[in-house]
């Protein structure tokens, strides 16, 4: 199975970030892709193929005994390429966050190894538009407000799977973050 470790969002952000979407979402860009707000997670590392999530999960509390709960806070929309167009919510650098980013990628391998780590939210993805389309795109993107205050005291492990042609996250556990002194 393949596993990823994530912040998973409280509801009530889930639901304010759909809300904050909804014209941008039916009125201007049906055609992308949205993700379902179920799915919305900043991802913070992905493991691969893993055959135990037990020793696993044992390995990481072992790793974050010490890590503290910390905020995040969303700063604008953007847009990325790279086969396709993948829209999401950026969010300020944090040291604890990245700190626990580091521990991870310090003592697993991952397949994004070099590349820098940044915490987002993909809410869409699409086709690669036009140059044009895409700067149109830009635009409005940087048009909307979010202002999402997030405490993270967990982090989660989840799986991937593939049942019946469809892909479905499925949550092994999560683990509590220390609080902050």
């Amino acid at each position: 199975m393949k596993i990823f470790m994530a912040i998973e969002l409280p509801d009530k952000t889930k639901t304010e970030i759909e809300n904050t979407l909804a014209d941008f979402k039916l009125r201007e860009y049906p055609q992308l892709d949205w993700k379902n707000k179920n799915n919305y997670l900043i991802n913070l590392f992905d493991f691969g193929e893993v055959n135990d999530p037990n020793n696993l999960k044992k390995r990481i509390e072992d790793l974050f005994f010490d890590q503290e709960t910390f905020y995040l806070y969303s700063t604008y929309c953007s847009v990325l390429i790279k086969h396709k167009i993948y829209l999401h919510i950026n969010f300020r650098r944090e040291k604890k966050l990245e700190a626990l980013n580091q521990k991870l990628v310090s003592n697993f391998k991952n397949s994004n190894e070099g590349i820098k780590f940044e915490p987002v939210i993909d809410f869409a993805k699409g086709k690669v538009p036009s140059k044009q389309q895409y700067f149109v795109l830009k635009k409005k993107l940087e048009r909307i407000e979010v202002d999402i205050e997030i405490n993270v005291k967990k982090v989660t492990l989840f799986g991937i799977e593939v049942i019946d042609g469809s892909t479905v996250i499925k949550k092994i556990s999560s683990i509590r973050l220390m609080d902050a002194v």
